[in-house]
């Protein structure tokens, strides 16, 4: 044991009793601590402390610990917590301690127990401190005394429940009773962790629940001492379980069964250890012997009873927690543990046939399975003779046959599963009479189970699509009601006919090629998308159908007994939406070309006249035949060529935007120097923006790459940003035209205006061929050059994005991908 610290009048022997107390499975050299109790000056005050505890705390003696602890925050903070509110008598709680100076938190196992006459009694235990920090010295091992209960209850032979789990380890179903037993309804167990609810009064069998639950194992004869609603003892219980999987091999949840043993109560607040400690009595007088446990003489004859009862008892504890196992030189490695009475007991109470081997020899066999096979004892010849099929079957068999004491064949349904018995997993074998015997004990579970498969032929017969089951000759089994009103045929007419006989003769080969495909696992089933197929009505109609088809049950069906399903979807409505959708895109198609054609015949009838009128206004402008005399004539020429210029830009606006989206607009892509492209095009524009008195500021990206577009559509581009910009900045205001690289290495324009702005609804119609926002419609213009500008960026396949704020300016940016970068995505996709 480990070097402890005492409080005048405690030993050894109390450490002992205090760590028994928080769980017998405890070692002895287990870091520990005591506050309050009757030994206790005042509460809080400790009583014992292991050296390791002392030094976590930074103290050399019991006062110091005391003060440490009432004096600190963090982990002290914390337990001087749990020494207050912890409920008295209540299960142990383990809680998470970081302390300070040490990298690692420790586990501590703590609980709070009630007192007469004195301070509740705090103990606390280090579950997890490393040997080095313990400082230890060998002492024999203080083993707890044994609790002796007075009074017992007396509930007649063991009651057998049934429990079962959802995959999350919730109760859903618990026999009743287990709830009658301790107290409690079943609902109440119902949706509860069955893990957490051990826990709830043994911390120790909850975390190993918990861990046989997270590993998935199969495990038997878990003791439990379950507390009595109401009462002053607790109910011992016996649990077994093993994980259900379905046929992929995923988790359904738990099921089990466990057995309640009125006889075996014990008190719930019996005395724990007979110590000053938590002693219910006044503190020892001076001079008075300390003793660890009372004379046999002081022994009260209404608790004990008599030593063979202390000697019964004694056995029964250390069943429920066995010490560690030690080797047995008489006992081979390899030879299973026998089975306890209590596991021979569930197994004798089972309505089926059980037979428990290991290492090829029989070691138990339930009753059901003797009676079977007609024979009284499990030592006989004859039944040793009868399960010899059984001892060494093939791992795969599900149906066995054995013969009984007459010679009579008996059919067996068989299932396996390892037995955990210390280090040895030998083999339980449940034998099941085929077909089954009416037993009351499977009614319940064969309603269930009805109940089940008529829920789910419901949800078949409401599903929208057709379900048909085919078996492995491609003949239908069953078909839901949707199937019938999809063909019109009721499932009796059909059943027994190839699944060909609902497809249309021309999609017959492309079904029953996909079914082929599927019962050679030809298709995998990642890949198994459908098949699109011509049904037949009974009528003779068509329809399209798309059918998908999968396996039915465990992968391991071979033969006549595979199932396949066929998941019949009606397409009419949705072959009905595609071809509107495709006459929706070709009547836009011919609209599209009817505008085009229109526009470049308009255009080209309205050019001619518009060129006359520029080309004589431009002459009579100049004066080139002659003074025209009177000088208001010459300022309505200059209107005249004024507004046809206008016409004659509206016009091939119309006809660019209109190649565009018809995808006729030829363009030249070749490398092009963008900066040379911004310098010629503001030095265009500054005469504008001089006589709007708005300032245009230049900032070129000095090594900027060269773009991979069309020049002639690059300048239109910059030309109509440039107009719009001064256009719809006020006098004092300026345009900031700059190049950059961007974060997406693109060679990036940017004009930014101090103009009126937009908001977010005048954006959208700004970019709307013809659309003006109402700040723009005093500045002139035909609301096609945003719009152009975009139909162009795109057709360069660059990036368009304007960002606008009313009163405060527009900001464009066009993205253009570099040369370099076009030509190597070329090379690579050449």
């Amino acid at each position: 044991m480990t070097e402890i610290c005492f409080s005048p009048g405690s030993g050894e022997a109390d450490v002992a009793a205090a760590l028994g107390s928080l769980s017998p499975r405890l070692a002895p050299d287990t870091p520990a601590m005591a506050l309050g109790g009757c030994g206790a000056l005042a509460p809080g005050d400790a009583i014992f402390a292991s050296a390791a505890i002392m030094r976590l705390f930074g103290a050399t003696k019991l006062p110091e610990l005391s003060r440490a602890i009432a004096a600190s925050e963090g982990a002290a903070g914390r337990l001087r917590q749990l020494a207050q509110t912890l409920p008295l008598n209540g299960p142990a709680r383990l809680e998470r301690l970081r302390f300070e100076g040490v990298k690692r938190p420790f586990i501590f196992l703590c609980r709070r127990l009630g007192v007469e006459g004195a301070p509740s009694l705090f103990l606390a235990a280090a579950l997890d401190m490393p040997h080095d920090l313990r400082g230890s010295r060998a002492t024999p091992r203080v083993e707890p005394a044994g609790i002796v209960v007075a009074g017992r209850p007396d509930r007649g032979g063991p009651a057998r429940f049934l429990w079962r789990t959802d995959a999350e380890d919730r109760l859903i179903e618990v026999g009743p009773h287990l709830p009658e037993a301790v107290g409690e309804s079943a609902p109440e167990f119902v949706g509860q962790k069955l893990a957490r609810l051990v826990a709830g009064f043994d911390a120790d069998k909850g975390m190993e629940l918990a861990r046989l639950f997270e590993a998935r194992e199969s495990w038997s004869g878990l003791e439990l001492a379950w507390p009595v609603t109401g009462a002053d003892f607790v109910a011992p219980v016996t649990i077994a379980g093993s994980p259900v999987f379905d046929a992929r091999r995923r988790l359904l949840g738990f099921r089990g069964f466990g057995l309640i043993h009125p006889r075996r109560a014990a008190a719930r607040d019996a005395k724990i250890f007979d110590s000053k400690i938590i002693a219910l009595r006044s503190p020892l007088e001076a001079g008075e012997a300390a003793q660890s446990s009372p004379e046999p003489g002081a022994e009260d004859p209404s608790i004990s009873g008599s030593r063979a009862r202390l000697a019964d008892l004694a056995c029964r504890l250390e069943q429920e927690w066995p010490a560690a196992p030690r080797a047995n030189p008489r006992q081979s490695a390899a030879e299973p543990a026998p089975l306890s009475s209590d596991e021979k007991a569930a197994f004798d109470v089972l309505p089926i046939g059980v037979l428990v081997c290991g290492e090829g020899v029989a070691l138990f066999a339930n009753r059901f399975l003797l009676d079977l096979l007609g024979c009284a004892d499990f030592a006989s010849a004859k039944f040793r003779e009868a399960i010899r099929p059984a001892m060494t079957p093939s791992s795969s068999a599900e149906h066995l046959e054995l013969r009984d004491a007459t010679g009579r064949a008996v059919r067996l349904r068989v299932a396996r599963a390892p037995l955990r018995r210390g280090a040895q997993w030998p083999e339980a074998i449940s034998l099941i009479p085929q077909p089954p015997a009416a037993r009351s004990g499977a009614e319940p579970e064969l309603r269930r189970y009805q109940r089940e498969a008529r829920e789910l032929n419901a949800i078949l017969d409401t599903a929208m699509e057709g379900v048909a089951v085919i078996d492995s000759a491609g003949r239908i089994k069953s078909l839901n009601r949707s199937g019938e009103a999809l063909f019109c045929y009721d499932k009796a007419e059909v059943a027994g006919e190839p699944f060909t006989a609902l497809i249309a003769p021309e999609s017959r080969e492309r079904a029953l090629a996909y079914f082929e495909g599927l019962k050679s696992n030809g298709v995998a089933e990642i890949f198994n998308d459908g098949r699109e197929i011509l049904g037949l009505t009974r009528q003779g109609g068509q329809i399209p159908i798309f059918m998908t088809l999968g396996k039915i049950g465990s992968s391991a069906a071979s033969g006549s007994d595979q199932r396949y399903c066929a998941l019949l979807r009606d397409m009419t409505h949705w072959k009905k939406v595609e071809r509107e959708l495709d006459d929706a895109r070709r009547q836009a198609e011919r609209a599209s070309a009817l505008k085009s054609d229109f526009l470049a015949k308009v255009s080209h009838e309205i050019r001619t006249p518009l060129n006359a009128i520029l080309g004589f206004a431009e002459v009579i402008i100049d004066e080139r035949f002659g003074p025209i005399g009177n000088a208001r004539y010459k300022d309505y020429l200059k209107d005249i060529h004024s507004s046809g210029s206008l016409v004659m830009s509206l016009v091939n606006d119309l006809l660019d935007l209109s190649k565009i989206e018809a995808g006729k607009m030829e363009l030249s892509f070749e490398a092009v120097d963008a900066n040379r492209i911004v310098t010629e095009c503001v030095s265009i524009m500054q005469p504008q923006a001089s006589s709007a008195r708005v300032v245009i500021r230049l900032s070129l990206a000095p090594q900027l790459p060269h773009i991979f577009a069309d020049e002639r559509s690059v300048r239109q581009i910059v030309l109509n940003l440039l107009s719009n910009a001064i256009k719809f900045t006020q006098s004092g205001g300026q345009v900031i035209v700059s190049t950059a690289l961007n974060d997406e290495n693109c060679a990036a324009l940017r004009i930014r205006d101090t103009g009126v702005g937009m908001s977010e609804g005048d954006l959208e119609v700004a970019l709307q061929p013809f659309g003006q926002a109402p700040r723009a419609r005093g500045s002139g213009g035909t609301g096609l050059g945003l719009p152009l500008t975009k139909a162009l960026v795109e057709a360069n396949r660059a990036s368009f994005s304007i960002r606008s704020k009313v009163q405060e300016g527009t900001l464009v940016e066009v993205a253009f991908l570099p040369a370099r970068v076009v030509a190597s995505r070329n090379a690579e996709h050449n």
